[in-house]
């Protein structure tokens, strides 16, 4: 009877050990356990760093918390069904804690953005992207949850301090001039927040800073050439302002938006904004040129019937021809019409019939 009760005795404390050793198995001790990231808080913090780091402007410091947000969002709901696609695989069938591996998931779905963010930075080189991100995966081995990959900003603070130094055998106090390293960042603009407006000062303009030397150039595009042209009749002539003016606004939003949206843009942000064509007149020229390309071209066609494109193509690359031969660009711009006589110049066209287009306003 008494080795019956040993034996049980013993294996209900073979039992609880090995419960006990399961329960270790599942749930590790925490005082091993690294500290888990609050992503609630982790955009804040990044994007603090990030207007610290050398090369940052104002414009991206304030895209940084819109893109991150968008970019931790994405990670959790990807993080989320990839665990979930574990949890449910019939070869693993473990118990799978979605907690602990959240931010290694994490930090590999957003570091790729944070790279994309920093190498956008003016001078960046091409494959910094790549570097960036190795660099990134060594630093978070080291311990460091957020590191930028150029660094802070260090500027030169001079002030003067006094320093002690020994004068005959006396200590004395002197004044000199100290220069220290510190951490300069930039603020990010104003922006405007739900149900508020940030009060701006109004622009001289609506669409492009050349607003109404563009506008002058299509009025005198129309009275000085295009209603000068030879067989231009009454009706084209007319129209003229009126199409051309549409055209124009158009061009100038077009323009000034695309420049803006270029110098935020991820994918292209490391070429330089004073480089791209539709962040000066240039945009505007060709624009404007295919513009009076089409009502140039209409005048050739019977009325309703759209111009060939290959008509189209030989009037902006006659007009092109002409910039490159000398003539000026912009709103100054002293382009003729590709149908404009031979014998006939800007300054002293051919005689034109007695019709105006003045009368024709927007």
């Amino acid at each position: 009877m008494l080795v019956a009760v040993l034996l049980v005795s013993a294996h209900a404390v073979s039992m609880r050990g090995l419960r006990l050793k399961l329960s270790q198995l599942e749930d590790p001790p925490k005082a091993n356990a690294s500290k888990a990231v609050d992503w609630g808080s982790f955009v804040g913090e990044y994007c603090e760093e990030f207007c610290q780091m050398k090369g940052v402007d104002a414009g991206r410091c304030t895209v940084c918390a819109q893109r991150m947000n968008f970019s931790v969002a994405e990670g959790k709901t990807s993080c989320a069904v990839e665990c979930q696609g574990v949890q449910t695989d019939e070869v693993t069938e473990s118990v799978v804690d979605c907690a602990e591996r959240l931010d290694k998931c994490m930090f590999t779905s957003i570091e790729p953005a944070q790279c994309r963010l920093e190498c956008g930075v003016k001078g960046a080189k091409k494959g910094c992207a790549a570097e960036c991100v190795d660099f990134k995966v060594a630093e978070r081995a080291a311990g460091k949850k957020i590191a930028t990959f150029f660094g802070p900003n260090y500027v030169d603070v001079t002030a003067m301090e006094n320093v002690t130094k020994v004068v005959n055998g006396t200590n004395t106090t002197v004044e000199k001039e100290v220069t220290t390293q510190e951490v300069k960042g930039v603020e990010s603009l104003p922006t405007v927040g739900p149900g508020g407006i940030v009060k701006a000062e109004p622009a001289d303009f609506r669409f492009h800073v050349n607003e109404s030397a563009w506008k002058a150039h299509a009025h005198k595009y129309c009275d000085a050439l295009y209603c000068a042209t030879p067989k231009i009749d009454s009706y084209h002539c007319v129209e003229c302002l009126n199409r051309l003016n549409n055209s124009v606004e158009h061009a100038m939003m077009t323009c000034r938006v695309g420049c803006d949206m270029h110098h935020t843009d991820q994918a292209r942000a490391n070429e330089l904004v004073e480089d791209d064509a539709r962040c000066d007149n240039l945009c505007m020229t060709t624009e404007f040129e295919k513009a009076t390309c089409t009502l140039e071209a209409e005048t050739q066609v019977p009325y309703g019937v759209p111009p060939p494109q290959k008509l189209l193509d030989a009037c902006t690359k006659n007009k092109a021809d002409q910039r490159a031969a000398g003539k000026k660009a912009g709103p100054e711009s002293d382009v003729t019409p590709y149908f404009w006589p031979s014998d006939a110049n800007a300054t002293h066209p051919p005689a034109k019939e007695d019709i105006s287009f003045k009368g024709a306003q927007r």
